[in-house]
């Protein structure tokens, strides 16, 4: 009970503390997109990280609950706590977040997380003050089932991120990259934009066939290229190192 009362007490004061940090309430109503940790997957990498923002990243390590890897070097199953600047509530934006009741991501889990699989939640990101729908479509439970997870979740219908396609004719080099990449199978000159997780774009410019794309002032992460030619618009999923 006094250890109940203490994590309340933490999270009001929590809650306290960032709301004097906020940029004013938004939804994320856009298309549904899907993030997938794989099991023994490994969770520093930024590959098998959701990037919500830069204060909240998603990630689940090979046992345990997920947590955030911006604040946290792993899930809290002290003070359950985790993930932290973040509150959970079953149920959807549609409902109207004013209506829902938030708390700890543990305690909104309905007793174990492979008990959630299915429902219908809304995650509030405390310090960007932002609500978006999730639903998670996986768990795997216990010590050898490796900390793979999967969900679905809605986007910033204010971005315009380009989709990944699969056109196989293009594509990009070395992948993963460390200072530069390259753009196989091009025929011409082409011009391109890179996006990084939030849907900005971080880079552009002309390309020719072979030519070096520096990376140098761009931080490690996921990105998205958007090559424009003769050959159509094509889009490319890179990760620097």
């Amino acid at each position: 009970m006094v250890k109940t009362l203490l994590r309340n007490f933490v999270f009001l004061i929590a809650l306290s503390l960032v709301s004097n940090l906020s940029f004013g309430q938004t939804e994320w109503t856009g298309p549904s997109t899907t993030f997938t940790k794989a099991s023994f997957a490994d969770w520093t990498l930024p590959a098998n990280q959701d990037a919500l923002t830069s204060n909240v990243i998603l990630t689940r390590a090979n046992t345990k609950g997920i947590f955030n890897i911006v604040l946290e070097a792993g899930y809290d199953d002290t003070d359950f706590l985790s993930p932290l600047d973040t509150e959970w509530a079953t149920g959807s934006i549609s409902d109207g977040v004013g209506t829902l009741t938030f708390t700890y991501w543990e305690d909104n889990s309905m007793a174990s997380p492979p008990s959630m699989v299915g429902v219908p939640q809304v995650v509030h990101l405390i310090t960007d003050d932002i609500y978006i729908d999730i639903t998670f479509t996986s768990w795997s439970v216990g010590g050898g089932g490796g900390g793979g997870f999967a969900y679905t979740r809605s986007t910033d219908n204010a971005l315009s991120l380009p989709s990944e396609n699969l056109n196989n004719d293009i594509f990009v080099y070395p992948n993963p990259a460390t200072d530069y990449f390259k753009i196989g199978g091009l025929t011409d000159e082409a011009q391109f934009r890179v996006f990084n997780v939030l849907g900005s774009a971080v880079m552009k410019g002309n390309v020719s066939p072979s030519e070096s794309i520096s990376l140098n002032g761009l931080n490690a992460g996921l990105y998205l290229l958007e090559i424009n030619s003769d050959q159509g618009t094509i889009v490319k999923r890179f990760l620097k190192e």
